[in-house]
């Protein structure tokens, strides 16, 4: 998949484009954003809004010998819980790869989110 195909797949799957951002290395980056489902337990401090964070990264580092591209999809959900943050994150997801492990990486940071929101309380029921 090129660049484009991949920002419009994930418009297509619901992602909500933000300003193009540039990395740390002055490249761009495409990010986007999707609120997580209803019941998802709430984030204390932001708004109680938890949301899937995208960045699409494609770039090259100048004058390497090896002509290396550096293509790919990262994942996350951030947000704090009981007095913690979190940055649950799934990276380095190759742009050909995206069909098929997008599903599956949001419902792995969302079971993650889940698991980290839980109170002392419910950590105990589960013993």
């Amino acid at each position: 998949m090129t660049r484009q195909e991949v920002i419009e797949y994930l418009e297509k799957s619901g992602y909500k484009p933000y300003p193009v951002a540039k990395s740390d290395y002055g490249f761009q980056v495409w990010n986007g954003s999707k609120r997580c489902p209803k019941g998802t337990p709430e984030c204390d401090t932001n708004e109680d809004k938890v949301s899937w964070h995208v960045k699409v990264s494609d770039w090259c580092i100048p004058n390497d010998p090896y002509h290396r591209d550096f293509k790919s999809v990262e994942i996350e959900i951030v947000g704090g819980t009981n007095g913690l943050w979190f940055k649950l994150t799934a990276y380095s997801i190759n742009f050909d790869d995206l069909k098929k492990k997008l599903f599956h990486a949001e419902i792995s940071l969302l079971d993650a989110w889940i698991s980290v929101s839980r109170t002392k309380e419910e950590r105990m029921r589960l013993k």
